[in-house]
C-alpha cells in the first residue's frame, strides 16, 4: 500500500510527462491510500487546466470519470483535527503550501508509529519534505 499525493494521481487521469511512471507504480501495487482532501485537489487541478485551455471539455469529462473509477478503489484517510495539528508541525519545518502540508500530515497519520508508508508524489517540494520526515518516495 502506498499513499498517493494528488500530483501523482493527475497523471493517471490525463496524459502528462509522468503518466507512464504513475501507471507503472499503480500496476506494481494497486492499493491506493489517499487523503479525504484529494478530490478537491484533483478537481482544482483539472479545472485550472480547463480554464487555461489546456484541457478540452471532453478530456475533462473523461478525466472526471477516470477519477470516479479510481477513487472507488482506494482507502481514504478522513480529515481530522489530528491531521490539522500534524500539518501545523509540518509547516513549521518545511516550505509547503497548505494542501501539501495536509497531504503529508495525512500520510503521517496513516503511518502512525509504524514504519513509514511509501508516498507517491511528483511535486518536488512535497517529496523533499516527506523524504526529510523519513518517508520513502516514489518514483
Amino acid at each position: 500500500m502506498r499513499f498517493w499525493d494528488s500530483s501523482a494521481i493527475i497523471p493517471l487521469l490525463i496524459e502528462e510527462g509522468r503518466s507512464a511512471d504513475a501507471r507503472r507504480i499503480l500496476r506494481e501495487d494497486q492499493e491506493i491510500l489517499a487523503s479525504a482532501l484529494t478530490p478537491v485537489e484533483v478537481s482544482s487541478a483539472l479545472w485550472r487546466r480547463r480554464h487555461a485551455g489546456e484541457l478540452t471539455a471532453a478530456a475533462h469529462q473523461e478525466a472526471e470519470q477516470g477519477f470516479a473509477q479510481l477513487s472507488r478503489r482506494w482507502r481514504e484517510i478522513a480529515h481530522s483535527q489530528r491531521i490539522t495539528d500534524l500539518a501545523f508541525g509540518v509547516l513549521s519545518r518545511h516550505p509547503l503550501r497548505s494542501m501539501d502540508a495536509l497531504q503529508l500530515a495525512a500520510a503521517m497519520f496513516a503511518s502512525g508509529t509504524t514504519a513509514k508508508i511509501p508516498i507517491v508524489a511528483f511535486d518536488r517540494r512535497l517529496a523533499a519534505a516527506a523524504r526529510a520526515e523519513g518517508f520513502p518516495i516514489l518514483p
